[in-house]
């Protein structure tokens, strides 16, 4: 699974190359916030809307073709991007096609699933959790430090060529280097690579019925695109806010990111699995509930950049338990055949509430600066008080009908 680990890195590592400029330089363009984080948002919608599609495909095909195709467009996404860095449609343009090959994360979740057991499940989606926190540590330290010195002085044309080198040896490590996950009797598929018409394979409306029909994964889902949501008026505004509170560019942008990264890589990638043996991926939810609450209250209340830090460690270890341990409850749900095209729907939740929170994040900062915490805040409060009665809901052992 290494080289799985390894595309989740440079997937989300690519993208995270360009965090620490990309609303500066559209602020150096005259772009409001109200009008920067929509941008920033296309990038999650078309990953909502691509990984359905990239999981369907992974279950015909195999996870193999899929992933190493998805992670060459990507490439050829970000070197389009560094050549029209100040087009303002252009770039929108690239974001929404690199944000449709990173749809791909759900053809890695499916494979994971593949290689795991139900008792390995959680710590494997902890692992891929970890590789998100690592892109995010060296994307943006990477980022950070070629983008410029300054708000003032912040250019993507950098993070955006070092993005498109990495998708390009990712996909070129895939071709070479993984072995396909899917079985020949699972993908049914002949020399030609076409799958079995004889094998029921779920599709993206396929899918959202199969959830529809359990009422516990249908409201998991719905409750993992509303935690996304919160956690997106967080993570679109930060860049800003940090700029227009203590005066920070790039650089220090840079080591917000650097911690939030090393949180996830400590809290999924070593504490998880451990912790979800011993208390199970329920309790592990409720914590990470409760500490989200607790961290984006206490940001919207920032008075210092400690109490900035501070707040982003329980935000962020909330964060890190609520994601491996929700993604391991769904996986339960899934038939075996059909993990890559359901769990392609709820990973999409995430990216859908990323999509949706920058838009509604950048209108909520333009009324004030600390409404967009306050309400994640109040709403993860609210969230915490639902899982609690979809607790008596859940049967993990159980399938999708």
């Amino acid at each position: 699974m290494p080289i799985l680990f390894g595309s989740v890195f440079v997937i989300m590592g690519s993208f995270a190359m360009l965090l620490p400029s990309i609303l500066y330089v559209l602020g150096n363009m005259g772009i409001s916030p109200s009008y920067s984080t929509p941008i920033l948002a296309a990038y999650s919608l078309a990953q909502f809307f691509g990984g359905p599609q990239w999981g369907r495909l992974s279950d015909q095909v195999g996870r193999k073709k899929v992933l190493c195709g998805a992670m060459f467009m990507a490439s050829a996404a970000y070197f389009s991007m560094s050549l029209f860095a100040s087009n303002v449609i252009v770039l929108f343009l690239t974001m929404v096609w690199a944000g449709a090959c990173a749809g791909a994360l759900a053809v890695i979740v499916a494979a994971v699933a593949d290689l795991t057991t139900a008792e390995t499940r959680t710590k494997g989606m902890g692992l891929v959790g970890a590789s998100i926190g690592m892109a995010f540590v060296c994307g943006t330290a990477i980022g950070g430090s070629i983008a410029g010195k300054t708000a003032e002085a912040a250019s993507i044309v950098a993070p955006a060529t070092a993005s498109a080198a990495a998708c390009l040896l990712g996909a070129f490590a895939v071709l070479f280097f993984f072995k396909e996950s899917r079985t020949p009797d699972a993908v049914h598929g002949d020399n030609s690579g076409r799958a079995d018409a004889s094998l029921p394979v779920a599709g993206r409306l396929d899918a959202f019925r199969k959830i529809a029909r359990h009422p516990a994964l249908l409201k998991l889902c719905f409750l993992i695109l509303a935690f996304t949501f919160c956690l997106a008026l967080l993570e679109s505004v930060v860049p800003i806010y940090v700029k227009d509170q203590f005066s920070w560019g790039p650089p220090e942008l840079r080591n917000v990111f650097i911690f939030v990264g090393i949180i996830l890589v400590v809290v999924q990638g070593g504490l998880v699995g451990p912790l979800a043996n011993r208390l199970g991926e329920r309790k592990l939810v409720l914590v990470g509930l409760i500490l989200m609450a607790v961290g984006l209250l206490m940001l919207g209340l920032s008075p210092s950049s400690t109490w900035l830090y501070v707040s982003i460690l329980f935000t962020f270890v909330g964060t890190a338990l609520f994601n491996a341990s929700s993604m391991s409850l769904a996986s339960h749900e899934a038939e075996d055949h059909e993990k890559g095209a359901v769990l392609g729907v709820v990973q999409s939740m995430q990216a859908l509430g990323r999509s949706f929170g920058p838009m509604v994040a950048g209108l909520m900062y333009d009324f004030h600066h600390t409404t967009p915490f306050l309400t994640g805040g109040l709403l993860v409060m609210l969230l915490l008080i639902v899982f609690v009665r979809l607790t008596r809901q859940f049967h993990p052992d159980s399938k999708v009908a």
